[in-house]
C-alpha cells in the first residue's frame, strides 16, 4: 500500500514542485515528462508489484517465461503452459537476481 501511495504521489508533487517553482517553463515539456514517469509508475503498479507477489508466495518457483507456478512439480523437467525446460534451482536463482533477495523452499522470506 505504501509502495503504491509512493508510485502516484511522486509524478505528482514533481508536477506542482515544477509549476511552482518554474512557471515561465514550458508546461507542455513539463507534462511530456510527468507522462512518461506516470507510464513507468503504472508498469510498476500493474505488472511488477503482482508479479513478485506472485513469485514470493510461491518460494521463486515460477517459471520465468509465463508464471506458471511450479511448486509440486520435479525440480527438473518442461514448462505444462508454455514448453520451456526449467529447473527449480536456476528459476529461483533467476527470481533472486530480478528481484534482489532470497528464496528458500518451504518459507516465507
Amino acid at each position: 500500500m505504501v509502495l503504491t501511495l509512493f508510485v502516484i504521489c511522486v509524478p505528482l508533487v514533481f508536477v506542482v514542485g515544477v509549476l511552482v517553482f518554474f512557471p515561465g517553463s514550458s508546461l507542455r515539456q513539463w507534462l511530456g515528462l510527468t507522462g512518461i514517469l506516470g507510464l513507468v509508475g503504472l508498469v510498476q503498479l500493474f505488472w511488477i508489484i503482482p508479479v513478485r507477489k506472485i513469485v514470493k508466495n510461491n518460494h521463486g518457483e515460477v517459471c520465468g517465461n509465463c508464471l506458471f507456478i511450479l511448486t509440486g512439480l520435479d525440480q527438473e523437467g518442461i514448462c505444462p503452459e508454455c514448453g520451456e525446460h526449467y529447473t527449480i534451482a536456476q528459476t529461483r536463482a533467476g527470481w533472486e537476481k530480478d528481484f534482489r533477495t532470497k528464496y528458500q523452499e518451504g518459507t516465507d522470506r
